[in-house]
């Protein structure tokens, strides 16, 4: 990964003046020249004689720590319809400069599971995949407000979106 500076966003606030955006938000300056606005969280953050460096953009925010998995494999795929499947996990992730993303994992009436990433940006290029390796027994059932937790979904399905929300944030548009 590369190196980025960042810095606190401003914005043009009522009055004319510039100021902190707020909420955690800064500018990222990679090394090509490229800026990504995005939330900065402190488990990233660092002080490096004055200035705030990261090695990495920002991360995701997951409820629990991941399982303890091994076998589980992701294979790409073509997009899929994901009618008559059962939604079994999603989230959203909102990022400034790319707007929001989202996963979400599907089962369908053999127990295989799918995986989607994808966004309402236009620009934003999602990603569909085929999971193989974990057991539907394995996936808690959806609490009665339709959510389940994180706390079943692998590593390796984690890393895999992470690394696609970055590839995203880095792609030039």
């Amino acid at each position: 990964m590369a190196k980025v500076e960042v810095k606190p966003f401003s914005i043009k606030g009522r009055t004319g003046k510039y100021g902190p955006m707020g909420h955690g938000l800064v500018e990222f300056v990679f090394e090509d020249g490229e800026v990504v606005i995005a939330r900065l969280t402190n488990d990233f953050k660092s002080k490096n004689n004055g200035k705030t460096t990261c090695e990495n953009p920002p991360q995701i925010d997951w409820e629990t720590t991941p399982p303890r998995c091994v076998g589980i494999k992701l294979e790409e795929i073509e997009p899929f319809s994901s009618r008559g499947l059962n939604c079994m996990y999603e989230r959203g992730d909102h990022f400034y400069g790319i707007g929001k993303v989202y996963m979400a994992i599907f089962m369908d009436q053999c127990g295989e599971l799918f995986a989607r990433f994808w966004s309402r940006n236009r620009r934003i290029e999602g990603k569909s995949f085929f999971i193989a390796g974990i057991s539907s027994i394995s996936i808690p059932e959806r609490g009665p407000s339709g959510t389940s937790s994180d706390s079943w979904i692998p590593k390796v399905i984690r890393i895999h979106y992470e690394s696609w929300v970055h590839s995203e944030i880095k792609r030039p548009r």
